[in-house]
């Protein structure tokens, strides 16, 4: 009699652990490890936005890809990818975790200097320049490259307190800030404390 108790125990509990993992996959709203990518959605970018479409900023991570230009009204024209979490109930009320894929266009009044900057179309831009820098600095996906000007900002997933810049073609890329920038040379002289008065 306690076998079969044990039994059904252990069926139940494996119902439960498959629920987490399949259920998400069953209602179509598994995206584990689905995230946007900048190659993924620069194509459609410049079909939307148009390949002459001067660059205010593009931001790329994970969770989101964003993409601001200057419309021809001199409005500045947003596009943004993002993958939100939500939560989901399986038939058994078990919890489980769903990842939507959402875009979202726009328009907004331009910040000061945004349309005197913006000066790097959509044109010019390779699909492939920020896969190419993450590969080249060893950065994780989930690092963040940020285009503004003429100029890319990169920051580790991994190591955030590394900084790093480039040119929009990828090419020239140094690094700007350094663990030892964030907390001091390893072995520098540490300055005695200063003796209560």
């Amino acid at each position: 009699m306690q076998g079969n108790s044990l039994l059904r125990m252990l069926l139940i509990a494996g119902a439960a652990v498959a629920g987490v993992f399949l259920i998400p996959k069953l209602l179509g709203t598994d995206k584990a490890g689905e995230t946007f990518t900048f190659k993924e959605t620069y194509p459609e970018a410049v079909e939307k936005l148009g390949e002459d479409a001067k660059i205010v900023a593009v931001t790329s991570n994970t969770a989101f890809v964003g993409y601001d230009v200057v419309g021809e009204d001199g409005q500045i024209k947003t596009l943004s990818y993002t993958v939100e979490t939500s939560e989901t109930r399986g038939p058994q009320g078990q919890p489980a975790q769903g990842r939507d894929r959402k875009t979202v266009e726009g328009t907004r009044a331009p910040r000061p200097g945004e349309v005197e900057n913006a000066t790097i179309t959509l044109g010019q831009l390779d699909e492939e320049v920020v896969e190419r820098m993450f590969e080249e600095l060893d950065f994780d996906p989930s690092s963040m490259a940020t285009l503004s000007g003429q100029e890319w900002t990169l920051s580790s997933g991994l190591r955030t307190f590394d900084r790093f810049k480039a040119n929009f073609d990828g090419t020239n890329i140094h690094q700007t800030q350094s663990k030892e920038d964030v907390f001091g040379t390893p072995g520098a002289p540490v300055a005695p404390p200063v003796p209560a008065q």
